[in-house]
């Protein structure tokens, strides 16, 4: 196996110089982005706040870095909403 690796400015360089490894790179994207962010649209459309609170402090990594704030914009909740969920569970 071999790793190469470049510059995000000379990788951006090689999409404009060659077609095919930019049609590669989007088909890319569009398989592992756009699947990856569907899952969170899911999650915010049919999970309650309280699902979603409760599947976040499941990755402790993560969990304990953030801000009470950022926790309830990533939910897609205020603050005072994130509080009561928190008080809820005895958090």
């Amino acid at each position: 196996m071999e790793l190469i690796v470049y510059s995000a400015q000379k990788f951006r360089e090689l999409l404009l110089k060659y077609h095919d490894l930019a049609l590669f790179h989007i088909n890319y994207l569009e398989r592992n982005w756009v699947v990856k962010k569907e899952h969170l649209e899911i999650d915010l459309k049919w999970e309650t706040a309280k699902q979603r609170y409760l599947e976040l402090i499941q990755n402790k990594n993560i969990f304990n870095r953030l801000k009470q704030h950022h926790i309830a914009s990533y939910l897609g909740i205020t603050p005072t909403q994130l509080s009561r969920i928190r008080k809820e569970i005895k958090i």
